[in-house]
């Protein structure tokens, strides 16, 4: 389905920043089993942009860039934002596939950070989370066997445009013609 991470430059600063909202120790004891159960503990980490896209350039993964209209003070306000939120204390956050993952916290933090409200484009349609799901694993059968087992007769169920941004493609769509008011 892909990720989603927010890129911080200053070039006055010389910093070239992600801030992902990603991370997760896949070492932890019973880590599938806890990640099944909706039990993963997510962190945000902070690293150099230039590793962030070599790691994805070795795994074969395309990164995409948006670049956000904020005014100055937006900007800083993200910037402090993240940094409150990579606190020790603030940084690790239970992870759940539809409702909080890297995606729907970028965009929390976008929103938070604006001096006005966000507005998003309509749902163009009426996907629910499997349809979602079912674009991105198109071809994997077994995949697509193996999530449908899991997620139940709720994911059938039609989704707002709010809840389709837990897919990263799909915040990157509506994102493109949000305002701000």
């Amino acid at each position: 389905l892909g990720h989603t991470a927010i890129r911080y430059e200053n070039f006055t600063r010389k910093q070239d920043l992600v801030f992902n909202y990603g991370m997760f120790r896949f070492h932890t004891p019973n880590f599938v089993m806890r990640f099944l159960m909706g039990k993963t503990d997510y962190q945000l980490g902070v690293g150099r942009y230039k590793d962030f896209e070599v790691e994805y350039a070795m795994r074969g993964s395309s990164v995409y860039q948006q670049t956000l209209n904020l005014t100055e003070d937006e900007k800083w306000e993200l910037v402090r934002l993240l940094d409150e939120n990579y606190h020790p204390a603030n940084r690790i956050y239970r992870y759940n596939y539809f409702y909080d993952n890297c995606t729907t916290r970028a965009r929390d933090k976008i929103e938070e950070c604006l001096t006005g409200k966000l507005c998003f484009p309509a749902c163009k349609e009426p996907f629910s989370y499997r349809d979602i799901i079912h674009l991105y694993t198109a071809g994997s059968e077994w995949s697509e066997l193996g999530i449908d087992l899991c997620l139940g007769a709720a994911a059938d169920v039609p989704i707002d445009e709010r809840k389709q941004m837990f897919a990263p493609f799909f915040l990157l769509e509506y994102a493109k013609e949000a305002t701000v008011h």
